[in-house]
């Protein structure tokens, strides 16, 4: 059924809309990417034609009638698309920064911009290493139970009643079962809890919040506020529709224990390298700008400054290694040689500071080109060794073995790592791509829908399992699961199809153009190969990975700096991708990212241990 336009205005034609900034972001509707401090990312097409209109009427309500007008072509949608289509584009909001997108109850929505909202536009760091940064940073000094005699105890957590207004029966429940799934979660964590009143004497961090409904919604805002330092070190506001207000205590316990294992880290080894307060004060100014999803480049810049005064500062020293190995990609080609330098640095300090601590061996591989895959393997290894708890080196292993198709150990090293951190959603990310690459697709259909429970619309899972089914060739799930998704995935959907039904065209057509990125350019890989398209495959490939590997280390520093974050490699060795392999043009594919040397060292990939492909021969030699 057709409606009158609202506003006397058209549907929005992205191929006809101007550049337009809305708070930090700098938006080009016709390629749909979007640029702002702390990330650049491609929006789907019909998310930005909500954007637009929001954008156009700043300040104003904006009905759901109009945006069913304008984005939709008056067609008939449900609540739940518009529903999804804003929540996703306010987790965009959070990442961009500088407007909000408020719910006008009984009415619609409207988008606020925020005063002073920046303008510059820079290339930064991807928006997930935010959460990345704070995951390694903390992780990397997380006690478990069972700690040494004489290691400084596990930091005490004091749980305050959850606030509700009075009256509110739904809003009370979901108040006391969220306390209730923090008592459990935390504990499972290994985390001393008590429940209190109020703020007590030998208690190190404080979680309290409020519920309320809000508009056939439920609303929670939660704090954790560090009582040593006197600083809130987190602060977050989850909803969830009102039929599904049972769900909303277990996620707010996933997130505040996923929280609480990075911020508790750096107490502990405070505890062991006693740091200046006041130094201490600014590194959990850092931690809480990267929790909160912040600007990474400001938590760079705090590290950077803190490092030089604090010198025998463990936690300075390693802060300032990793932050820096994260925003290369978001430095000034020019100045990234003296960043590493010093990242460098800090890293050799940390490492003789605190040997100890498996991960600060770690932090070498973030400062040097991933083609020197092997000396990374060697000093991860030692840091599990002297750490064999080290709650990052497994995970950080995982990756690695993934990267240069050892799919086998990845997923047992995942599995490893998520034991004793079973809420932290990027390691949910990580055993799940690891379980499809594997086959073991009915656990990790079974780990998703736990997963999404704790972690709902969350793009860290999404992509994890979907880049799974895509390296291990489980094309038949792949093309349900895009469908499912709906928009979002069409790209995939017709290139799954195009596989299926056999259409060389079509698949060239959806592999033509710039760079797509994940998951797109992977599965062209995978679905041109599969269609005999090796010409088109091979040049995908050679457009998205850039020669890493290079005469000597002189040139390989070069190569790296000037594409310091560079694509996963783990798609040339991964199961589905095996026609790939049978081409002549592989063994060069193989070599100019540094695989075949990391390879002749006698660590081989799975597809050539298992059931030898006829490349391994060429690989052996």
């Amino acid at each position: 059924m057709d409606r009158p336009r609202a506003w006397h205005s058209t549907a929005i034609d992205l191929s006809a809309e101007p550049s337009l900034r809305i708070g930090g972001a700098t938006i080009n509707p016709v390629s749909r990417e979007a640029e702002f401090p702390g990330g650049r990312e491609r929006l789907q097409p019909q998310n930005l034609k909500v954007l637009i209109v929001l954008a156009r009427r700043k300040g104003q309500v904006v009905t759901r009638t109009d945006l069913i007008d304008l984005c939709w072509d008056g067609r008939i949608v449900g609540e739940d698309v518009i529903n999804h289509s804003i929540s996703v584009l306010r987790s965009f909001a959070s990442r961009a920064g500088g407007f909000t997108i408020e719910t006008v109850p009984k009415a619609g929505y409207r988008l606020l911009e925020a005063k002073g909202a920046t303008t510059r536009a820079r290339k930064w760091i991807p928006a997930m290493a935010l959460v990345a940064v704070a995951a390694i940073v903390a992780a990397l000094f997380v006690v478990r139970p069972g700690q040494k005699q004489g290691e400084p105890p596990v930091p005490t957590v004091v749980l305050t009643p959850f606030s509700a207004p009075a009256g509110d029966a739904t809003a009370a429940e979901v108040a006391r079962a969220a306390r209730v799934s923090l008592l459990r979660m935390l504990s499972e964590g290994g985390f001393p809890v008590r429940l209190a009143q109020q703020a007590n004497a030998g208690a190190d961090y404080l979680i309290s919040g409020d519920v309320k409904q809000q508009s056939g919604s439920i609303e929670a805002t939660v704090r954790m506020e560090d009582l040593r330092h006197h600083i809130v070190i987190f602060t977050h506001r989850f909803e969830a529709p009102g039929e599904q207000a049972g769900a909303l205590a277990d996620q707010i316990g996933a997130s505040l224990s996923a929280n609480l294992s990075w911020t508790a880290a750096l107490m502990i080894l405070d505890r062991r390298h006693p740091t200046d307060p006041r130094i201490m004060g600014e590194l959990l100014k850092q931690m809480s700008i990267t929790v909160e999803g912040g600007d990474i480049m400001q938590a760079y810049e705090i590290s950077r400054q803190i490092a030089p005064k604090a010198p025998n500062s463990a936690i300075a020293q390693v802060a300032l290694a990793f932050n820096t190995g994260f925003v290369l990609d978001g430095l000034p080609r020019d100045q990234r040689e003296e960043a590493v330098a010093l990242g460098r640095q800090a890293s050799k300090r940390a490492l003789m500071l605190a040997p100890e601590f498996g991960d600060t061996h770690l932090t070498w591989c973030f400062l040097h080109s991933p083609v020197r895959q092997l000396e990374c393997e060697l000093r991860s290894r030692e840091g599990l060794r002297v750490d064999p708890d080290s709650p990052f080196a497994a995970g950080f292993l995982s990756k690695l073995f993934s990267n240069v198709g050892r799919f086998d150990e990845a997923l047992e090293l995942s599995r490893m790592s998520i034991a004793n951190d079973r809420y932290k959603n990027s390691k949910l990310s990580r055993l799940l791509r690891n379980l499809e690459v594997r086959g073991h697709s009915d656990e990790a259909a079974q780990t998703y829908e736990q997963a999404i429970r704790w972690w709902p619309r969350n793009a860290r899972l999404h992509w994890g399992r979907l880049m799974g089914l895509i390296e291990g060739g489980n094309f038949a799930d792949l093309e349900q699961y895009a469908r499912d998704e709906g928009k979002e995935l069409d790209p995939v959907r017709q290139l799954a199809e195009a596989r299926r039904t056999r259409d060389s065209a079509k698949a060239r057509r959806n592999c033509s153009g710039p760079d797509q990125g994940e998951p797109v350019e992977p599965l062209c890989l995978v679905v041109l190969a599969d269609l005999g398209e090796f010409d088109a495959a091979f040049a995908r490939a050679k457009l998205v990975f850039p020669r890493m590997k290079g005469r000597n280390r002189a040139e390989e520093e070069r190569l790296w700096l000037d594409h310091p974050n560079g694509p996963s490699t783990g798609i040339l060795s991964a199961p589905a991708t095996a026609a790939l392999r049978r081409d002549k043009r592989f063994i060069g594919l193989i070599e100019r990212v540094g695989l075949l040397d990391y390879w002749r060292s006698g660590r081989l990939p799975d597809f050539c241990r298992e059931s030898p492909e006829p490349v391994c021969a060429q690989i052996r030699r």
